[in-house]
């Protein structure tokens, strides 16, 4: 089980934030207790697996804001599924300090202004 989660761990840090999470759900689909973060595990990898493309009418007056919606829909969706694959982690682990320290902290971009 360790050797897996460390596996995940280094995909997760390569940005390989599906493959991961698609391990992380053959890990845990036997597991009672992570049930409900594995349906959501594949819920959102459905979601974002059916593909990204809206056909949106360039005629429709909101169609900007719609694309815009869209993209940052999917966006959010890439950073719920990694969240939700740590958190996976986490419970697999039974909350186990070295290996959540193996993963790669989010980088906080500064607010420069001039």
């Amino acid at each position: 089980m360790l050797e897996n989660l460390i596996k995940i761990i280094e995909l997760v840090n390569k940005g390989e934030i599906r493959t991961a999470a698609k391990e992380v759900i053959e890990l845990a689909k036997y597991d009672e207790e992570n049930l409900e973060i594995v349906a959501e595990l594949e819920k959102i990898l459905k979601d974002l697996e059916a593909g990204n493309d809206l056909k949106i009418d360039e005629m429709f007056p909101f169609s900007e804001e719609l694309k815009t919606s869209y993209n940052e829909l999917r966006s959010n969706e890439e950073k719920l599924l990694k969240f939700l694959t740590i958190y996976a982690i986490y419970k697999l682990s039974n909350g186990n300090v070295l290996l959540m320290n193996m993963i790669n902290k989010i980088e906080i971009k500064p607010h420069t202004f001039f």
